[in-house]
C-alpha cells in the first residue's frame, strides 16, 4: 500500500510506521475489551476487587472522534518524514544545513518564516479522554526503531507535558530528559538550569534531526496561561521553529481553557490548525454514550450479572454528566462495594452510595453542570464546553459593567472574591491574571474584598504577560507572513 503513494515510496522512516490503516482497522486496533477468566469470579472478595479494577483499567472503546483523530495523527506523522528520506539524500542535506551557533539558528528561522508546518491541536473538558486517546494511538507505533542498514536511530514520537508554571526552559529540559529515557542512555550534551533557552533550542533542533523524531506531542498546553508563564506565543514559537526547520509534526493538547490561547486571530491560530483542530465536549445522552455504557457494564465480577435498567442508565448519565472518565471509575467503585459487602449485584442504591461518599470532590462541579448556570460553571475552567468561553466572558463583562455604574448597588451583594475581581478589572488588570492572583490570596479565609485586592496587587505588580524582547533571543521572533 505504501508503494502506491509516490511521496512515501522507498522511505524507511515512513515504512517503520507500518501500513496505513482504514477506519475499521483503527477501530479494531484501538479497541480493548479484555476477556474475563471464569475462575476469577470465584475468588475471595478481597482478591476479586483487584481483578475488577484491573479489568476496568484495560477497557477502551474508541469513539468515532477517536478514530478520526487517529487517522489525522497518522497522516501528520508520515507527512513529517516526506522531506527527510535517508535514501535519496534528503536527510543528509538537512543534517548538513543544521545550525551550530545561535546566529545560524536566527538565519534559519527567518528563512523559514511563513512556511506551512504540520500542526494540529486537541482541546476538551477534563475527563473526556484526550490524553488517553492520544497515548493509545501513539502506542500503536514503535517509538524507537533501529535502521541497521542505514545506520540511523529513529524516534517516531515524543510526548511532553507543559510544566505547571508554563516554563519554556523546563519544557526544553523535559524534552531532552524524555529523549534520553526513550534511548536508554545519556546524550553527549551538557545542560542544566544555567543553560540558556537559545542553547537548549539549538540542542533540540539537532537532536530532533539526528534521531528523526516524527511527531512531537505537547500535553497540558493550558498551563501556558499560568501566572509565571513566559507567554503563550513565546513557547509555541520555540517549537514551531523546530517544526519549520526539520519538518517535525507538532500536536498540542489541553483543556478547553487552551482555546483562549489560540484565539488570537494571528499566526498561532492559523498555524495550530494547519492540519485541523479538534474540540471534544462532554458526551450527550445519546447512542454514543449508551454504546460506551453498555461496553463497561458488560464487565461484572459480582456473584450475579445485573440488568442495565433504564433507571440505572438515567442515574449514570446524571451522575457523570457525560464526562467519560467518571463512568468506569463510578462503575468500578460500585462493583468493589458490592463484592466486599457480599451483595449479589450492583444496584441503584450502591451506585448512589458511591456517588455520595466517594465522589465528594466532584459534587460542586457536577451540580454546576446540572444547573446549566453559566456563573456557577465559570468556577470550573477545566469543564468549559466548546461554546462556553464566549458565554462566560459575556457574563463577566456584564457583571463588570453593572458594578461600574449601571447597577452599582448590586456589586455590594457580590461575594468578596467577585467584588475584588471587578475592582482589579477596573484597574485594567488582565482578567485571567487577576483571577489567578485572587485564587492564591483566597487560600486565607475571611478576607474582605479590599484585603483581597491589596494582596492580589502585590502578586500582580511584578507580573509581565510577555517578557520584553531581547536582541538575538529567538523566543521573541515575530513573523506575520502567511501561514
Amino acid at each position: 500500500m505504501l508503494d502506491s503513494i509516490t511521496a512515501y515510496r522507498g522511505n524507511p522512516l515512513i515504512a517503520a510506521a507500518g501500513q496505513i490503516r482504514s477506519e475499521d482497522e483503527w477501530l479494531e486496533t484501538l479497541s480493548s475489551l479484555p476477556a474475563i477468566d471464569a475462575a476469577e469470579r470465584s475468588l475471595l472478595p478481597h482478591e476479586r476487587i483487584h481483578v475488577a479494577t484491573s479489568v476496568f483499567s484495560e477497557v477502551f472503546v474508541p469513539r468515532p472522534a477517536v478514530i478520526d483523530l487517529a487517522m489525522n495523527i497518522d497522516l501528520m506523522l508520515r507527512q513529517s518524514y516526506v522531506q527527510r528520506n535517508p535514501l535519496n539524500g534528503a536527510r543528509t542535506r538537512l543534517l548538513a544545513t543544521l545550525p551550530t551557533t545561535e546566529a545560524e539558528i536566527e538565519a534559519i528561522v527567518k528563512a523559514c518564516a511563513g512556511k506551512r508546518i504540520i500542526t494540529s491541536s486537541l482541546a476538551g473538558v477534563s475527563g473526556v479522554g484526550k490524553s488517553t486517546a492520544i497515548e493509545r494511538i501513539l502506542a500503536t507505533y514503535p517509538q524507537l526503531v533501529f535502521h541497521e542498514e542505514d545506520g540511523l536511530t529513529q524516534v517516531m514520537w515524543l510526548k511532553l507535558d507543559v510544566p505547571a508554571n508554563g516554563s519554556i526552559k523546563q519544557l526544553a529540559l523535559a524534552f531532552i530528559a524524555e529523549l534520553e529515557a526513550v534511548l536508554g542512555e545519556k546524550l553527549p550534551i551538557k545542560v542544566g538550569d544555567s543553560t540558556s533557552v537559545n542553547t537548549l533550542l539549538l540542542h533540540m533542533m539537532r537532536l530532533s534531526a539526528n534521531y528523526s523524531i516524527g511527531l512531537l506531542v505537547i500535553d497540558e498546553v493550558q498551563n501556558l496561561a499560568a501566572k509565571k508563564s513566559e507567554g503563550r506565543e513565546v513557547m509555541l514559537n520555540v517549537f514551531q521553529e523546530i517544526c519549520n526547520t526539520i519538518h517535525v509534526a507538532l500536536f498540542v493538547i489541553g483543556t478547553t481553557k487552551a482555546l483562549e490561547l489560540f484565539a488570537t486571530g494571528g499566526r498561532i491560530e492559523r498555524r495550530m490548525t494547519a492540519f485541523g483542530s479538534y474540540v471534544w465536549d462532554r458526551l450527550q445522552d445519546d447512542d454514543e454514550w449508551n454504546a460506551m455504557l453498555e461496553a463497561f457494564w458488560y464487565y461484572q465480577l459480582t456473584d450475579q450479572d445485573a440488568d442495565l435498567t433504564e433507571d440505572i442508565r438515567a442515574f449514570l448519565y446524571d451522575a457523570t454528566q457525560g464526562i467519560v472518565a467518571l463512568l468506569p471509575a463510578l462503575l468500578n467503585l460500585a462493583q468493589n462495594r458490592a463484592i466486599l459487602a457480599q451483595k449479589p449485584t450492583v444496584t441503584l442504591d450502591i451506585l448512589a452510595w458511591v456517588l455520595a461518599q466517594r465522589f465528594k470532590p466532584m459534587h460542586r462541579a457536577l451540580a454546576a453542570l446540572r444547573s446549566g448556570d453559566v456563573a456557577r460553571q465559570a468556577e470550573f475552567e477545566d469543564l468549559y464546553s466548546q461554546d462556553f468561553l464566549e458565554i462566560v466572558q459575556k457574563v463577566r463583562m456584564r457583571e463588570f459593567e453593572e458594578a461600574k455604574g449601571k447597577a452599582p448597588l448590586r456589586a455590594k451583594h457580590l461575594p468578596p472574591k467577585r467584588k475584588a475581581l471587578l475592582v482589579l478589572l477596573d484597574m485594567a488588570y488582565d482578567i485571567e491574571l487577576a483571577e489567578g492572583a485572587i485564587e492564591q490570596v483566597c487560600d486565607e479565609p475571611g478576607l474582605s474584598s479590599a484585603q483581597i485586592v491589596k494582596r492580589a496587587r502585590e502578586i500582580l505588580s511584578p507580573v509581565q504577560v510577555e517578557a520584553a524582547p531581547q536582541p538575538g533571543d529567538l523566543r521573541f521572533e515575530r513573523t506575520d507572513g502567511p501561514a
